[in-house]
């Protein structure tokens, strides 16, 4: 759980911690179909295991109108952010990607790109994407 109720982060883990796996693909095929003209087909894929996410157990609730802070307006009083770190999210991405390109004279060239991609994942939605902190690689911020 993840308890904050003076902006200091307490972590405590309840169940083991799954290292996030992301596999990245692809295969590109390039043809000169005339002179000047190229012609490039690519399929790229991706696929994520253990992504993580957060979950909010003690949220805010919208009040119209209301002067409350976000504090005075969430569900468990007085705790403040309260919330879990899952790694449970799965995702997949897969994409036709087709270029056509004609190299003209003086070093000018005209590129025509098309892509066909299906991306999918899990996370439920306007679910909050965890950010890696650059300066304590092991430690995430919650935005």
């Amino acid at each position: 759980m993840y308890f904050r109720r003076l902006r200091q982060p307490t972590h405590t883990p309840t169940s083991p911690y799954k290292v996030a796996v992301i596999y990245n693909w692809n295969l590109a095929i390039e043809r000169q179909i005339a002179a000047g003209w190229l012609l490039r087909a690519a399929y790229v894929g991706s696929h994520g295991s253990h992504l993580q996410e957060y979950i909010q157990y003690n949220p805010a609730v919208y009040i119209p109108g209301s002067n409350l802070s976000t504090d005075k307006r969430r569900i468990f009083q007085p705790y403040g952010l309260i919330g879990m770190f899952e790694e449970d999210i799965n995702s997949s991405y897969n994409a036709l990607q087709i270029s056509l390109e004609k190299r003209l004279t003086h070093g000018f060239t005209i590129l025509a790109n098309y892509t066909y991609a299906k991306s999918l994942d899990d996370q439920p939605n306007a679910q909050n994407v965890i950010a890696m902190n650059v300066n304590l690689p092991n430690v995430s911020t919650i935005p």
